[in-house]
């Protein structure tokens, strides 16, 4: 409630963002979820890209119906969600350009040397 003296705490803004920089980062991957049908339910394996902008598109929605005089939102800060998420991508583009990684496979490879280096 923008009107809301009461301020709000909480974490779900900074884990937005990491929603955000898991979609720039493995937007492919699979996430499995429950997928409600209803009075049945089924087990769903989705790309990451999907379940995020379903998730995205929830928050916009949710946000913008708070705005309404009759919403009661029941304290979640649906625009912290919303800001954290739009920042954790932008910044992890940032991050990509200032902090350039080497090929995947390079990456594995020196993984593999340095838990190999340091195994009993």
């Amino acid at each position: 409630n923008p009107d809301s003296t009461v301020p709000m705490i909480g974490a779900s803004g900074a884990i937005a963002g990491v929603l955000g920089s898991y979609l720039v980062l493995f937007p492919s991957v699979k996430v499995r979820g429950i997928i409600p049908l209803g009075r049945v339910s089924t087990l769903q394996e989705l790309p990451a890209f999907i379940v995020l902008g379903m998730w995205f598109g929830l928050q916009l929605i949710s946000g913008f119906a708070s705005l309404g005089p009759e919403y009661q939102s029941g304290g979640v800060a649906f625009f912290a969600h919303i800001g954290g998420f739009i920042a954790g991508v932008v910044l992890t583009f940032v991050f990509m350009g200032i902090f350039p990684q080497p090929p995947v496979e390079e990456r594995q490879q020196k993984l593999y040397e340095r838990a190999e280096k340091h195994s009993f």
